[in-house]
């Protein structure tokens, strides 16, 4: 059995180490700069009573997967959803109508995220 040695192969595999943490770094930072997009548009949006949800609009976690990379998008008040997607009283049989703030900004920063994962992952 013939053994065969490449010389400067460990320098390789550390270098490929390298670029790929650089390329997981250009990833994070894109999803943050996409989330603080997302959080001002979700702020433009939100319908404004008191500021409380407005307020409590803000970018979360990044999370990435093998194959992902998620960005968290956090509306904190217990009402956020009721806001979002309308809610039904039951005792008064009122309905309130659904005003969509979260999902319509990030609708219209998708463009905007696909531009910036692109230019991370072309440096």
């Amino acid at each position: 059995m013939a053994k065969e040695t490449i010389d400067g192969l460990g320098e390789v595999i550390i270098k490929i180490d390298s670029w790929k943490q650089e390329k997981i770094d250009a990833v994070v930072d894109a999803v943050q700069v996409s989330q603080n997009a997302v959080v001002k548009e979700a702020r433009r949006l939100v319908p404004v009573i008191t500021g409380n949800l407005q307020s409590s609009i803000q970018a979360g976690r990044v999370i990435i997967g093998h194959n992902s990379a998620d960005g968290e998008i956090i509306a904190g008040m217990e009402y956020a959803s009721f806001v979002e997607f309308g809610s039904y009283n039951v005792r008064t049989g009122k309905r309130n109508r659904p005003k969509p703030y979260l999902r319509p900004a990030i609708l219209s920063k998708r463009n905007f995220f696909r531009k910036q994962l692109r230019n991370a992952l072309a440096t």
